[in-house]
């Protein structure tokens, strides 16, 4: 997220002094230097430099809508639409033990080895359809209306987690060994209704109007 990127810049700006060096002569990674009570960069220099720690989020948006209208006589109009909307999203992190040393020759570990992925579908429809009749004989004004509307929600979501993989380089949930979690949760309704109106106006000055 984008608070955890602002994050990972304060640690590497505030607890990574010019002078710490990522690595060790022998080329194993760093993270403490017993100079003060704090990890080099809070460990994110460490993340980055194994490189095995990841993230992926993709959500994408699709709007479609169809319109129509039609006027079979001069007094009549009909109008009707409808659209859809589509909405996927998935996102997984990786976050693995990550090794460093101090010392030469001692190796310790820093993290914990998690995946976490997740997946949802949300589904949107909408039908609009009215028609309206207007009609003017002598000095009265008549205009009729008549609709209907219907709306359908799904929201699907499906998540999942494990620890200590076989692989570091392989996410997938299969591959924990323990901690494994998954739970989903599912959202649907669906609205229909009816309305109407008429309008009645003698001479422009006196009006009438009733909705249902």
């Amino acid at each position: 997220s984008v608070g955890d990127v602002n994050t990972a810049f304060v640690y590497l700006g505030v607890h990574m002094l010019p002078s710490y060096v990522p690595t060790n002569p022998d080329g194993t990674f760093t993270y403490r230097s017993q100079l003060n009570n704090y990890g080099i960069a809070d460990g994110r220099n460490l993340q980055l430099e194994y490189g095995k720690d990841k993230s992926q989020t993709q959500e994408f948006t699709m709007t479609n809508t169809v319109s129509i209208t039609i006027q079979p006589t001069k007094n009549l109009d009909i109008i009707g639409s409808y659209s859809y909307e589509l909405n996927p999203y998935s996102e997984f992190h990786r976050s693995t033990v990550t090794p460093w040393s101090i010392y030469p020759g001692q190796i310790d570990y820093l993290g914990t080895d998690l995946y976490t992925e997740s997946a949802s579908q949300d589904q949107y429809q909408v039908v609009n359809a009215y028609a309206t009749y207007t009609k003017k004989l002598g000095l009265h004004n008549i205009k009729v209306m008549g609709g209907y509307n219907q709306e359908y929600k799904k929201y699907h979501t499906i998540n999942g987690q494990a620890n200590n993989l076989l692989s570091q380089d392989l996410n997938a949930l299969n591959l924990g060994t323990s901690g494994q979690q998954v739970g989903s949760n599912s959202v649907e309704w669906a609205l229909q209704g009816y309305f109407g109106r008429i309008n009645y106006s003698f001479n422009d000055k006196y009006l009438l109007e009733l909705d249902g």
